[in-house]
């Protein structure tokens, strides 16, 4: 359970300049325009649409397998273009911005935590990279060169980051009744890092942002099945 999903082959249509320009414009207004809009009632008023805690489970567990599946083809795909040799980019390695977040090691770990805690960890976890996704979209085009495969990767990520979350928020309200979502999430101060002219640091930069970025979203991916598993079948599976 505690290990990394097996990515998925992404297809994808080479563009040209200016189709891809204007691609990137329209996709990146709606990202800014779903970060930027409270979310509201999944639910109309007066329809009956109460889902089963265990397809919530089954549906987000989907989507952010997808994206756990996208950001570790990217993260493969940045090293084989960029790395110089085997060794190239371990000569510096930072810490992952949401390290402050503190998350279960093991599954003894999380079964010590509180059921509606874990659910708030993976939503803190997740909201702290709305910022930083958008951000390596749009600087994307300083690497030397950027490639149509990794924009668009990061492109289907940032647009399946509110679905998600707006999941993640139902399952915690039937976990716990009274969750109140308090908004936190880790603080992200790397686009210094990725506006470098400099190429060294611009390439160590995104890759540090694309390690993290896979280690996060599989945690998601782990914590979301392991939940399941306790709250909706009493940890028998």
């Amino acid at each position: 359970m505690w290990t990394a999903a097996a990515p998925q082959a992404l297809s994808r249509t080479s563009l040209k300049g200016s189709d891809k320009g204007s691609l990137l414009l329209l996709l990146m207004s709606s990202l800014l325009l779903c970060k930027n809009v409270a979310s509201t009632s999944l639910c109309p008023s007066g329809v009956d649409c109460q889902e089963s805690l265990s397809k919530l489970f089954d549906e987000m567990i989907t989507l952010s397998l997808k994206m756990q599946n996208v950001s570790l083809e990217m993260f493969q795909k940045f090293n084989t273009l960029y790395s110089k040799d085997a060794f190239y980019f371990l000569k510096i390695i930072h810490q992952c911005h949401t390290a402050s977040i503190p998350t279960p090691l093991n599954k003894e770990q999380a079964l010590a935590v509180q059921h509606e805690d874990l659910i708030s960890m993976v939503i803190r976890l997740m909201r702290s990279w709305e910022d930083p996704l958008i951000y390596l979209i749009l600087e994307a085009y300083h690497l030397p060169p950027i490639t149509d495969t990794l924009l668009y990767n990061a492109l289907e990520i940032g647009r399946r980051i509110r679905p998600l979350l707006e999941g993640l928020e139902k399952i915690a309200s039937q976990i716990d009744p009274e969750f109140k979502d308090s908004g936190d999430f880790a603080v992200w101060s790397g686009l210094q890092s990725l506006q470098s002219a400099d190429e060294e640091p611009l390439l160590f930069a995104f890759y540090n942002l694309l390690r993290c970025l896979s280690r996060d979203t599989n945690k998601t991916v782990t914590f979301l099945k392991f939940l399941k598993c306790q709250v909706v079948y009493n940890g028998n599976c």
